[in-house]
């Protein structure tokens, strides 16, 4: 469903909906989403096109997250 919901968005715009669901997961209650979360989508479908996060991209996430599951999913 999130691909689906994710498919007409420019490659820039997946990564700041990246950063927005893992600044929500932090900061609101009930948005825990763990393995299901849409960052993972959303960084799958940017791998998919080719346009990979970069190193300063994976260090922000982490540092932002306690969500192991971001940015890759379960492995």
């Amino acid at each position: 469903t999130w691909t689906t919901a994710l498919t007409d968005f420019s490659n820039d715009e997946l990564r700041l909906l990246i950063r927005f669901f893992v600044c929500a997961e932090r900061l609101l209650p009930g948005w825990e989403a763990g393995s299901t979360s849409p960052a993972i989508w959303a960084n799958k479908l940017l791998k998919s096109r080719g346009a990979r996060l970069d190193q300063n991209e994976l260090a922000w996430i982490r540092a932002n997250t306690d969500n192991r599951f971001i940015p890759n999913g379960g492995l």
